[in-house]
């Protein structure tokens, strides 16, 4: 049995993060840096869809 990972999120504003526990609730995701500075702080989930 394969263990899922879970991938910590606390980007509140998303309507796939789970606040509850600061984590997505997507198996997966995508992650795109758009900066030449390839810092981490740059980096943004692809899924990213802002709650209505």
């Amino acid at each position: 049995m394969q263990e899922t990972q879970k991938i910590k999120c606390n980007v509140y504003s998303c309507k796939f993060c789970n606040c509850d526990y600061n984590q997505c609730m997507l198996n997966e995701i995508k992650i795109v840096n758009n900066s030449n500075n390839m810092k981490k702080e740059d980096t943004m989930c692809t899924n990213y869809k802002k709650e209505s």
